[in-house]
């Protein structure tokens, strides 16, 4: 179960007790509603006694969501709980077996002059070498846009910010965005057609000056483009 998330909902672990059941039927609970209510409740103890001893070890997936480690302004139990994994917005990884956090800072620095020379082989591995360290900085510190900028300026290049996407969802940026696009693109204009007053009147100039035989979804990804 912790392999897929640290924080399982109710109907996560009551799918995992279900299957644990079927798998062996001697486990069935005598009584129970439904069978296998009883192991819902027990694997629901046992995760967060394995968070509590991961917790003693450090695991940064969940140390963050200690009192001592929350925001001041995020120090109730249930407030800003980070339960991301691979893939989600709040991903937080371990640092690298054999690196530290001094040693990702070291990196930081030398990526900072590494922008300023415009280097681009050595920002795009520094980058991957440092993710862990800079999602401590977005997720763990909650820093500022101006704080991120001046400590990962390379972050805020159009290459960086389709490679950190990547690392973070697993997806490629482009195709996603210009999915969303072609797919939303059409209700949108439609809504800016229907405005009144100047918006409206500006927003239908331009389209008929663009022409209206265009496909729209195609037309818009050009724009963006």
């Amino acid at each position: 179960m912790y392999s897929y998330t640290a924080y399982p909902k109710g109907l996560q672990t009551g799918q995992v007790a279900e299957a644990l059941v079927k798998k062996h039927p001697c486990l069935t609970e005598p009584g129970s509603r439904n069978g296998w209510i009883g192991w819902m409740y027990s694997l629901k103890y046992k995760m967060g006694n394995y968070r509590s001893k991961l917790r003693s070890f450090g695991f940064p997936e969940v140390t963050r969501n200690s009192f001592k480690n929350k925001h001041p302004d995020d120090q109730s139990p249930a407030k800003n709980i980070k339960k991301a994994r691979k893939g989600e917005v709040l991903f937080l990884p371990h640092y690298p077996v054999g690196d530290s956090k001094e040693q990702q800072e070291l990196d930081r620095c030398q990526l900072i002059a590494k922008s300023k020379k415009k280097d681009s082989t050595a920002i795009k591995d520094l980058m991957c070498r440092t993710f862990a360290h800079r999602r401590h900085d977005v997720v763990t510190l909650q820093m500022s846009i101006k704080d991120l900028k001046n400590r990962w300026p390379a972050l805020f290049n159009v290459s960086q910010v389709s490679a950190e996407f990547q690392r973070i969802t697993t997806l490629t940026l482009e195709p996603k965005f210009f999915s969303a696009l072609d797919r939303y693109s059409p209700k949108l204009l439609s809504l800016f057609q229907a405005k009144k007053a100047a918006a409206g009147e500006r927003h239908r100039a331009q389209m008929t000056g663009r022409g209206g035989d265009e496909d729209i979804p195609a037309a818009e990804s050009r724009r963006v483009k």
